[in-house]
């Protein structure tokens, strides 16, 4: 949902590094490269991803109009070390979006900046970091 103070719904992208906690993958020296954040949340509606005093969290949000290749230059902190990513959706109505439609779908990752082999596990329990 577009607004004028911000949008409902939006994802994000988030790092850990060497078992860190997660954070914001710009919170932690990354840069968007192409197709970064394109929105904020509306801070009149609880998100679980916008908690005080973040309530106007940068995010991708609205409809993007079809898949977009999204790149990220990982903060040099990164640099070595054995890092987690994740995808956060959060939604101001627990799940679903204001049109009824609901999801987020992310396809096709690489890491340019890794060293090794990736782990392609996307979804074990406490993906979620809970």
């Amino acid at each position: 949902s577009d607004l004028a103070n911000g949008v409902f719904n939006g994802g994000v992208f988030e790092i850990s590094v060497n078992g860190a906690p997660f954070q914001d993958v710009l919170a932690a020296g990354g840069v968007f490269v192409t197709h970064g954040y394109n929105a904020t949340l509306d801070p009149s509606f609880a998100n679980p991803i916008a908690p005080p005093p973040t309530l106007n969290r940068a995010v991708w949000g609205s409809d993007s109009g079809g898949f977009v290749t999204t790149k990220v230059t990982l903060p040099a902190s990164a640099a070595g070390k054995s890092v987690q990513f994740r995808w956060r959706l959060g939604t101001a109505q627990g799940g679903s979006s204001h049109d009824g439609r609901s999801g987020w779908w992310i396809d096709d990752f690489e890491c340019d900046q890794c060293s090794t082999q990736l782990n392609d596990i996307i979804f074990e329990d406490g993906f979620d970091g809970s």
